[in-house]
């Protein structure tokens, strides 16, 4: 929708620029730092939509698709904001007022993200059941879902380069998503399409 162009830019730079002006800067970032989180999840879903999702899925496998992506997304949001309030002993930065948040909940948590990932395992299953040439696509996206913001978003000893890994991981798929559309693309004739289609795979992504 077109909101999601300018339009929203122009609000949210709006926002921040009057919460800003009435002292409420701090308050602010913390809301987008929290968002971000969300964001950087949201997005390994999405890649895993683009890249791993089967040729003829059913509803059921797209229902588990969701769910074994978005039950863990509370885990690490909250979880991240947690490890920060106990990393800082309680005290804000100059972006994000971190928030300690009671045990029973982050082990609930804990426990509602484990069904997700149970759930993204049958339903690899089912997907390898289902097709005639399997692609573990989908299995590889998930399980480094798990593994890269369990280490980015909720380790206390390794918290700075946990996030830097998390946000490497998070550019790296916007450049595979550059690269799939570039790559694939027949219908500009353009230098960088030109030298992609004559590199091998790994080459071509990785320039």
């Amino acid at each position: 929708h077109f909101l999601f162009g300018a339009p929203a830019y122009i609000a949210v730079v709006s926002l921040l620029f009057i919460a800003s002006l009435n002292g409420f800067f701090l308050e602010a970032m913390t809301a987008v730092n929290v968002w971000q989180s969300f964001h950087y999840l949201r997005q390994v879903y999405g890649i895993s939509r683009f890249f791993g999702r089967p040729a003829g899925e059913t509803a059921l496998e797209q229902r588990l698709s969701f769910w074994a992506f978005h039950l863990a997304m509370p885990l690490f949001i909250i979880g991240r904001w947690n490890m920060l309030y106990v990393y800082w002993h309680g005290k804000p930065s100059d972006a994000i007022i971190p928030v300690g948040f009671p045990a029973p909940l982050l082990t609930a948590l804990l426990i509602i993200a484990g069904v997700g990932l149970c759930l993204g395992l049958y339903l690899v299953l089912l997907k390898y059941k289902r097709v005639q040439q399997y692609d573990c696509s989908g299995l590889m996206i998930l399980l480094v879902y798990f593994a890269i913001h369990w280490f980015g978003f909720l380790s206390i000893r390794y918290y700075f380069i946990g996030f830097i890994t998390v946000t490497i991981f998070h550019a790296v798929q916007y450049l595979g998503i550059a690269w799939h559309f570039e790559e694939e693309q027949s219908s500009t004739n353009i230098f960088t399409a030109k030298v992609l289609k004559a590199l091998p795979t790994l080459g071509s992504f990785a320039a």
